[in-house]
């Protein structure tokens, strides 16, 4: 393997960072924590100085458990907790719009979603399918 070389730390979870999604196009680093929190991040790989608080853009706030699972689709955000929801969130508008309550015994480990249907896995080892509507 070829040595890389670090552009970047970024700091301020207070848990550990569990997921994560990359956006070149929109310069945006998204992670989710043990710390409840997801947090949005500015990244270019053109800056190549080491990170400042002013990195982190906006804090999420919603999940009452460890965030486990995120996945990115243009300004809309889905990520599931060990509070055994699944959340949608407007990144645009940096909040929750919608909380799913999936009934799941245990923490919702990741979803998969189409259209109006999601899927959601948890480590209550089933899985379950939803059809969604407005």
């Amino acid at each position: 393997l070829q040595r890389g070389r670090r552009l970047r730390v970024l700091r301020g979870h207070t848990g550990v960072v569990r997921c994560l999604q990359y956006s070149r196009a929109h310069d945006l680093i998204i992670s989710g924590s043990w710390d409840h929190d997801i947090r949005l991040w500015r990244f270019s790989t053109e800056i190549e100085e080491e990170s400042s608080p002013a990195d982190c853009i906006a804090t999420l706030s919603g999940h009452e458990h460890w965030v486990s699972w995120m996945q990115q689709r243009g300004t809309i955000l889905i990520s599931s907790s060990g509070d055994k929801t699944v959340k949608v969130w407007d990144l645009a508008q940096q909040k929750c719009v919608r909380t799913f309550l999936t009934h799941h015994t245990d923490a919702v480990r990741c979803v998969a979603f189409e259209d109006d249907v999601m899927v959601t896995a948890s480590f209550d080892q089933t899985i379950k399918i939803w059809r969604h509507t407005e």
